[in-house]
Parts: structure tokens; sequence; C-alpha cells
């Protein structure tokens, strides 16, 4: 029994240095360019020591593609507990459509930066490291489109939306749909329709 409340702890100081290590990371990568962050650095923010944070990251390009990937994660979590919980499914988009931006205004940054450095990589280790990205960012369009499909899974068997549709092909169209509000918004500093707007548009167009 001493034994397994052993594991337990260790587990549990692990996951909580791991995500101290990820917060840090995070806020030194939003806020200065990929090369003016060193592992030291990075290691004195989350108050651990340089070999300690080797041991969790090898390198500060598999932090950074660690911390967009948790970041991914928490959103796919963060639908999945929408699609369970209570609400209309228009209320329901409504949550979604906030928490996708959050996290896209939040994260934006580092995906660019990381593209970046994706195309530095491949460019010194040929077409390998490429691949390995493409199917980890096909993976993660997948999980998304998992999570959201849950929702529209449920308006289609409510009677809520049109026939002639499939969940996933309605995830696809929304997830496009908030990329595009989210480049336009958030990078381009276009104005036009609130996210409310868009969503209601959206939910018209698809709704009886």
């Amino acid at each position: 029994m001493s034994g397994q409340v052993t594991r337990h702890q260790e587990s549990s100081r692990y996951a909580e240095k791991r995500r101290k290590i990820l917060l840090a990371g995070e806020e030194l990568f939003s806020s200065h360019r990929y090369d003016e962050i060193t592992m030291e650095a990075i290691a004195l923010r989350a108050g651990v020591g340089k070999g300690t944070l080797y041991r969790y990251f090898p390198s500060k390009e598999s932090l950074l593609h660690s911390i967009l990937q948790s970041g991914h994660d928490d959103l796919v979590a963060s639908i999945q507990s929408v699609s369970e919980g209570s609400g209309s499914f228009v209320e329901k988009l409504e949550m979604v459509s906030h928490r996708i931006v959050e996290s896209h205004e939040r994260r934006h940054p580092l995906f660019h930066m990381t593209m970046g450095l994706s195309r530095r990589v491949s460019s010194r280790s040929g077409s390998g490291d490429a691949s390995n990205r493409r199917a980890e960012f096909q993976r993660n369009i997948d999980s998304m489109l998992s999570a959201l499909s849950s929702i529209f899974s449920s308006g289609l068997s409510e009677g809520v939306l049109r026939e002639g549709y499939s969940a996933r092909a309605l995830s696809m169209c929304f997830m496009d749909l908030m990329h595009g509000w989210c480049r336009s918004r958030c990078v381009l500093g276009e104005d036009g329709l609130s996210l409310s707007g868009v969503v209601g548009l959206f939910c018209r167009g698809v709704m009886r």
C-alpha cells in the first residue's frame, strides 16, 4: 500500500513540475523571440534546475511543441466538456466558439514560431521531420473534429439540424469558419461581424 502511495506522490510531483515548466515556457515564448530564449532562462522562470529541465524536455523545440500540444489537448477536453454538459445546441456552439478564439489568441504567436522553426529544421534534416509534423497536425485536426462532431451529432439526433448533413462535415465547416474569423480579427485586424454574429449566421444556415 505504501508503495502505491509513493508512486502516486511521485507521479503527482512529476505532473506538477511538468506543468510549471510548460507554463514558464509559454510565458517566455509568448514575449520573446525564439533565439532570445535559453534553457537556463526557462529553468529559472520555472524554478527548477537546468538538469531537471533537460530530463523533462531535451530541447527548446521539444518544449515549444509540447506547449502547443498541451494547449490543443486542453481545448479538445474543453469542447468535450461542453458537449457533455447542459445547454441548447446554439448555447453549446457559442461556448465552444469562445473557447476556440481564446485558445487561438493565447497561443497564436507560439504557433507561428513553431511553424517557422519546423521549416528551418526541415531544410536541415530532410523530409522525415516534415512528414512527422504533418502527421501530428492531422491527428490534432482529427481529434478536434471528433470533439466538435459530438455536438453536431446531438443536434442531428435531436432534430435541431437540417437533414442531409453529416456531423463531421458540419464540424469541418464550423472549424473553417472559426479559423477564418480568428485570422481576420486576430491576425489581420479586420473589423466585421462579431463572434456571436458569425455563430448566429452559421446556426441559421444549418438549423431547421
